[in-house]
């Protein structure tokens, strides 16, 4: 403590050694003292934008490490974007930071302008297009994407992302192009990544089932647990296609279950096991599976009208309807399961 702060009587402003001792003063119990270190530190009201930029880089560069850095970096950037709303390296440090923190629809905005402001950097491009895809806006992810591949084209990142999005915005043929553009550019290339090429071959899976081309679908979720056989979307999705058609449910069986020991937590893996046990008439191995998958509190409300489905089987009608009304408050417009639920007052 004694050396920093002698290095701070020298130079006020060097950031690097204000968090350094702002640090010690919170692991010696003196956690007041190096908070109003800090908040002397930030306190610039006359500063420039550049200036308050200047002084967030060294915290920005720290944040993935330090909570205190990230959110006095966040402080600054903030204001320093009011200032200049253009200013591109403000606009880019504080997109991240929000990014990294999964707050997804903060980063979005702040990332496209500065796409806007410097559109020669393609990795600005992926991020704020995937910034609006994780925050569900799959229309303008997919929009900027396009946008980045007509100036980047064949950047396999960008291809990727753009597949993501089209499909989340159920553009399905155009997102086709984009995953089958980007396969063939990873075997162009000799890119071994296998996990990335399954992922892209289970995407493509998914888009044929939506499509009711089953042959397809189930070509490409076995290329895809073929190129990485612990894929476990690919594994799910298809051993539940197979249980929706009651085809081969041996094989829907062991891949359900490959799944669910890859992630044993997964809400949608689970219901897919016990769709499987279903599908083969075990219904109390299908209500603990499913009933596991409602646990975690993940559930979708095709989960509890599968577990409603699973009692009604087995004789519980209270217990469907219970189930069957909680899918049916989640997805209110699903006239089949309003039906249902009418035919078994």
């Amino acid at each position: 403590r004694r050396a920093f702060e002698a290095a701070i009587e020298q130079d006020p402003n060097d950031v690097e050694t204000i968090l350094a001792l702002a640090e010690l003063y919170k692991q010696t119990g003196e956690a007041e003292k190096g908070e109003a270190m800090l908040e002397e530190a930030l306190d610039m009201e006359d500063a420039t934008a550049a200036e308050l930029v200047e002084r967030a880089a060294p915290l920005y560069a720290r944040a993935g490490t330090d909570a205190g850095a990230a959110e006095a970096a966040r402080r600054l950037l903030e204001r320093a974007v009011v200032l200049a709303p253009r200013h591109t390296e403000a606009l880019v440090m504080l997109g991240d930071l929000h990014y990294q923190a999964a707050s997804y629809e903060q980063a979005a905005p702040l990332l496209e302008r500065a796409v806007q402001a410097n559109p020669r950097d393609p990795r600005l491009w992926l991020q704020a297009a995937a910034s609006y895809l994780q925050s569900g806006n799959a229309t303008q992810a997919a929009d900027l994407a396009e946008e980045g591949l007509l100036l980047f084209p064949g950047q396999l990142s960008l291809l990727r992302i753009a597949g993501y999005a089209l499909m989340d915005a159920y553009r399905n043929d155009d997102a086709i192009a984009r995953f089958e553009e980007a396969l063939v550019l990873m075997e162009e290339e000799a890119v071994q990544q296998p996990e990335q090429q399954a992922e892209l071959f289970a995407a493509l899976g998914m888009i044929y089932a939506r499509k009711n081309d089953h042959a397809a679908s189930d070509s490409f979720y076995a290329r895809a647990i073929e190129a990485d056989p612990a894929n476990a979307l690919a594994l799910n999705n298809y051993a539940y296609s197979l249980a929706e058609r009651r085809e081969d449910l041996g094989k829907a069986l062991e891949m359900a279950q490959r799944a669910v020991e890859t992630t044993p937590q997964n809400a949608s893996f689970l219901d897919t096991l016990g769709w499987v046990h279903f599908q083969q008439g075990q219904y109390e191995e299908a209500k603990k599976r499913i009933s596991e998958a409602v646990a975690t509190g993940e559930a979708s409300a095709a989960v509890y009208e599968h577990l409603g489905d699973v009692e009604a089987k087995l004789g519980n009608l209270d217990a469907a309807r219970r189930h069957w009304q909680t899918a049916l408050d989640k997805n209110p417009d699903d006239e089949a399961l309003q039906a249902k639920l009418e035919q078994n007052r």
